[in-house]
């Protein structure tokens, strides 16, 4: 009789990790349900108990991409970190030795899928230039992160999922150089949304030959509502060592601002 052996090391600390921030983010819950299985797939990339109805739904949406764990999720774990030292007064030049590590055990965390690999690439290169008394640029992580992944696997240059990545985080690079001196909310809440369609759009509609124009208009609303929503679950996970009363306000609120983005997704899917 074979035996499975157990996962040791790393993995095994992983695999902890893992189980115990999901149990924390359902702490202070009183309706669990399918809105706290989508806060776990938000946070941790826990995808296999949404069920087919729902995944439906965000797929005739065009609001999937949400739970695929990726540059979105990976960045807003790594800029709330980063505003968390700079609270603090820790030093800008050094923060990478804190970002970087606490970055890749979050890919780790989420199973590391290769857009969550990119996200994390890109944002180590950002990071680390400051390290060497360097700016850092986001332009030239995305032009470090796409020689290095070209370079070990070529093939990924014909990837879909790859072209889809890359592209969306060129769109936002080249964004946020321009709107880099806006101070209007449109282009610091919205507009990456948009820039994100524009930029995807043309490869999924090469590809698959589907174009969902109202995909637009209902990730408008869902993606800063994800954004918050992550932000609310992280938050709960943290304070969660601290008090299971804070605990339970953060993952209510992220409860509530998930069910929104549920809420959308059907409605805009039903349309």
């Amino acid at each position: 009789i074979a035996s499975r052996s157990e996962p040791s090391g790393l993995s095994s600390l992983i695999s902890r990790v893992r189980n115990d921030f999901s149990l924390r983010s359902g702490m202070g819950l009183a309706n669990k349900g399918e809105v706290e299985v989508l806060n776990k797939a938000l946070v941790l990339g826990e995808r296999s108990n949404i069920d087919r109805q729902t995944r439906d739904a965000f797929a005739a949406s065009g609001t999937a991409h949400l739970f695929a764990v990726s540059g979105l999720h990976v960045f807003v774990i790594a800029k709330f970190f980063s505003i968390i030292l700079a609270l603090t007064g820790f030093p800008s030049r050094f923060k990478a030795f804190i970002l970087i590590p606490l970055v890749w055990f979050y890919v780790l965390l989420v199973g590391a899928g290769p857009s969550a690999v990119r996200a994390g690439m890109m944002t180590s290169l950002y990071w680390s230039a400051a390290v060497f008394w360097r700016k850092s640029d986001p332009l030239v992580a995305w032009a470090q992160t796409f020689a290095i992944i070209h370079i070990l696997k070529p093939e990924m240059l014909i990837s879909t999922g790859s072209q889809l990545s890359f592209a969306v985080m060129l769109g936002l690079v080249l964004w946020n150089r321009i709107a880099s001196g806006l101070k209007n909310r449109f282009a610091t809440v919205f507009a990456p949304t948009v820039i994100a369609w524009v930029f995807g759009t043309p490869i999924i509609a090469a590809t698959f030959s589907v174009i969902t124009p109202g995909g637009l208009v209902v990730n408008l609303l869902a993606v800063p509502i994800a954004v918050f929503s992550v932000i609310l679950s992280v938050l709960g996970i943290l304070f969660s060592y601290i008090s299971s009363y804070l605990a339970g306000v953060f993952n209510s609120a992220a409860h509530m601002s998930t069910s929104i983005v549920l809420g959308l997704a059907r409605t805009a899917g039903a349309i």
